[in-house]
């Protein structure tokens, strides 16, 4: 009877650990080289055949507006990490080997790992087990393009397995044995969850015929590449049999996209109009790309979104679909696209981001924000896409929605650059535009009802002179100031609080010491300080005054305020009004700066440092403190 019970008891746990332990779902990304948004028949491209593309997407959900670099490298770079290349780009392929891919964060949740097809991101024998790639089957890792002026990537490839030369000199053709590398990989991996990536070789120059194709010595480039474009569909197709056939498709998400626009040599069809491939270009022709995601009994299918994907997106959609914490030490450009297309609450982006230095490390660099419709550059010119596709026509006068878009898209570019000048506009203050900032979920200062993450200025705890009831934080006097004990530079910061009777506080950040920007808080009406403009509430502190016609709410009620800090763009908010709009660092900032009292002080405004909250020896109150590093 002992026994049986014991034997009966163990069965139980077993059954229920198998009943809780859910199988995280195998993910597949494939990205075509060079293949811009018309070479897929879904998308209306009448000049190629994709069946197996086209029947994903109809049983799943394409974009009609996802966004690439105009070029392999940036790309890549991009959407590896999920981050833009103003942050991490270095030059024409390389990879920064202190870059955090996808790979590194899905093998530390239990995923294997496999890239096949082209690389071209470092040269050191280990690149891709460096970058997180348990297993890898790449042309162009260690070695040249070519080999004694013969290009080796298609037919009898040079590939590198796992960093190991590896030369096919019967007849092979490249494509298919990557691709068949991985469908070995996917069926020795079948019990456990597995990424596999797949940035493909085709349909990249030289344009040659397959082994489909009907005339093996054809030197038509236009019908080649359509060849090719073929060839890609039916490498797609041959990884989905071969999770149908392991009976891995319903766990398994694929997505499809491609890293550029296509060889300006094409030309093809696209909505019964002709067009021109732009690789390398920042219009549509060079950006536009195709995405296609699928995924049985998850994601319903014939859907055709029109949400905005930025490269930076497919990181965090990955870690989302795989049920993964986002890495809180990473400053991620991307968000999930998952929720808007397996039917939950998502919260698709407004604007999508474009960075590329032109020629590689030293050269110059182009810019560019834009909607689903309209496009700004740093230059200032501003294109409504949707009758302009290749941006021969800037827009002149503009209506009351177009100046809110434009203004919208300013401030975009802002987070991105070093500075924004318009070939028409002078060097200035930035637009009363909102913060349009893609970030991680929020982190609340005072979490747990207590001063865990703050500290006094001298590093010692938080004394009795700050209290803290039910989220409410009190100072009643004593203790100075106090500040957190992390550091932040660039990050938004929300807030609420409310002041006494002729009362006077603040909030410093970009702090060294009790020196900081200040967001300020006073009791406008009754405070000594009043007759100060930049001394008044809502004001960056002594140096540019909130306005006058402020939403500020009377002494003793709750006023909601934000402070955004994201590179050199400064905003304070207060009751949803924008109150302070600077950017750091113009000639106007240098004029307010230098008749302050923090003249002295070497780069103040841009430091790194602790939030502080500030005793001035009056009562204040705040609560629902949330920042989100950005």
């Amino acid at each position: 009877m002992k026994t049986s019970s014991c034997f009966c008891f163990s069965l139980l746990l077993f059954s229920l650990s198998l009943f809780g332990s859910e199988k995280k779902p195998n993910l597949i990304l494939i990205m075509s080289d060079d293949m811009g948004y018309e070479c897929v028949r879904a998308n209306g491209g009448t000049s190629f055949q994709t069946p197996h593309l086209d029947e994903l997407a109809s049983t799943g959900a394409r974009f009609t507006h996802c966004y690439s670099q105009p070029l392999c490298t940036p790309s890549r770079v991009k959407i590896m990490t999920g981050m833009s290349n103003f942050r991490n780009y270095v030059q024409f392929g390389v990879l920064d080997r202190k870059q955090t891919t996808f790979a590194h964060l899905l093998k530390k949740e239990g995923y294997t790992t496999c890239i096949v097809g082209k690389w071209q991101l470092g040269k050191q024998i280990d690149s891709p087990q460096h970058f997180g790639f348990d297993e890898s089957c790449l042309w162009q890792h260690t070695r040249a393009a070519r080999d004694q002026g013969k290009d080796t990537r298609y037919p009898n490839p040079h590939l590198e397995i796992n960093g190991q030369p590896k030369d096919y000199n019967n007849g092979e053709y490249g494509p298919d044995v990557v691709t068949d590398y991985l469908c070995d990989f996917i069926e020795r991996n079948r019990d456990r969850p597995f990424l596999g990536y797949y940035p493909m070789i085709l349909p990249h120059d030289p344009f040659r015929p397959t082994p489909d194709s009907e005339n093996p010595k054809s030197k038509d480039g236009n019908s080649n590449y359509q060849d090719m474009v073929a060839y890609v569909d039916k490498m797609v197709g041959k990884i989905v049999s071969k999770l149908d056939e392991l009976g891995l498709r319903e766990n398994t998400l694929v997505l499809f996209t491609c890293d550029n626009g296509t060889s300006g040599a094409i030309k093809s069809e696209l909505h019964g109009k002709i067009v021109q491939g732009g690789k390398r270009q920042m219009t549509d022709a060079g950006t536009h790309v195709p995405l296609i995601a699928n995924w049985p009994k998850t994601i319903p299918g014939k859907q055709v979104k029109e949400e905005l994907v930025d490269f930076s997106d497919f990181l965090p959609t990955l870690l989302d679909a795989a049920k993964s914490p986002l890495p809180t030490n990473l400053t991620l450009d991307g968000q999930s696209f998952l929720p808007q297309i397996t039917g939950k609450q998502g919260s698709p982006r407004k604007w999508a981001h474009c960075f590329y230095r032109v020629k590689g490390e030293g050269g110059k660099f182009q810019q560019w924000a834009r909607t689903q419709r309209y496009k700004l550059y740093t230059t200032g010119k501003f294109f409504d896409v949707s009758q302009d596709r290749l941006e021969k026509n800037p827009l002149q006068k503009l209506d009351t929605d177009q100046k809110r878009i434009q203004e919208m898209l300013k401030g975009v570019l802002h987070q991105f650059s070093d500075s924004y000048q318009p070939e028409d506009e002078k060097k200035g203050l930035l637009p009363d535009a909102p913060p349009t900032v893609c970030k991680p979920a929020d982190r609340n200062l005072f979490k747990g009802n207590n001063f865990s993450q703050w500290t006094k200025l001298n590093g010692q705890p938080v004394g009795k002179g700050w209290t803290i009831t039910d989220g409410v934080v009190f100072r009643k006097g004593g203790e100075k100031d106090i500040i957190t004990k992390e550091k932040f530079r660039d990050f938004s910061l929300s807030f609420q609080w409310k002041i006494s009777a002729a009362g006077n506080s603040g909030i410093k950040y970009r702090t060294r010491g009790n020196l900081g920007l200040e967001y300020q808080i006073l009791d406008d009406a009754n405070h000594r300080d009043n007759k100060i403009p930049s001394h008044r509430a809502g004001s960056l502190y002594d140096l540019v005054p909130a306005p006058e016609n402020k939403p500020i709410r009377a002494v003793g009620e709750w006023n909601h305020g934000k402070i955004v800090a994201m590179a050199n763009v400064i905003e304070h908010w207060m009751n949803g009004k924008k109150v302070i709009s600077v950017f750091w660092g113009t000639k106007e900032w240098q004029d307010v700066f230098g008749k302050s009292k923090y003249k002295d002080q070497k780069g103040f405004g841009s430091w790194e440092g602790p939030i502080l909250l500030q005793d001035h020896n009056d009562p204040v109150w705040f609560k629902e403190l949330h920042i989100s590093r950005l």
